[in-house]
């Protein structure tokens, strides 16, 4: 089994995430791969298995795709709308799924798990990770934000790894709602 980890660390906080995470998942017997469209330091790719640096990092944005947000306000006459989008980073989440997948399938490994630098890891994921799965996308958690489907933690065999990146495609991101 293999974790492969998509990172955006542009902080010394968010780099001591990701080496405790890297740390956690090898003390564990897991195989590690990363990849990040900002350079790593060395200490970091030694770490790991496998290192990828990628210049590529799409972030979406108005008008082709992001994340609207609104709040209401009720007054006894009227009613105020407040709106704003921000921009979409799960495009470039998945990318870097699909570039590792495409990359790692050519190595002898049974299972492929992905996470995000600082998803948490509670004892049933890390059973997840050992075991592998041959196709699971856990529910991702942001603050009280909840999604039913995100990258925080996804795992696939071989089979169905090849199906779901088949299906990535910028395409298919932009016109559905909830990829």
């Amino acid at each position: 089994n293999i974790v492969c980890i998509s990172s955006f660390c542009d902080t010394n906080e968010k780099l001591n995430v990701l080496e405790k995470k890297i740390d956690f998942l090898k003390n564990n017997g897991l195989d590690v791969a990363i990849i990040s469209p900002i350079p790593l330091p060395k200490n970091i790719i030694e770490k790991s298995d496998y290192s990828f640096f990628t210049k590529e990092n799409i972030v979406l944005d108005w008008p082709q795709h992001a994340i609207f947000f609104w709040k209401d306000f009720f007054y006894p006459d009227k009613k105020i709308r407040i709106s704003r989008t921000v921009a979409d980073y799960g495009w470039s989440g998945l990318l870097h799924v699909k570039r590792l997948s495409e990359i790692l399938l050519n190595y002898d490994y049974d299972f492929f798990n992905f996470i995000i630098y600082d998803s948490i890891i509670s004892d049933n994921h890390l059973d997840t990770l050992k075991k592998g799965n041959k196709g699971i996308v856990y529910p991702s958690k942001r603050g009280d934000e909840i999604w039913q489907v995100g990258l925080h933690l996804m795992c696939f065999n071989r089979e169905n790894l090849k199906k779901v990146i088949s299906k990535i495609e910028i395409e298919n991101y932009i016109k559905n709602k909830n990829f």
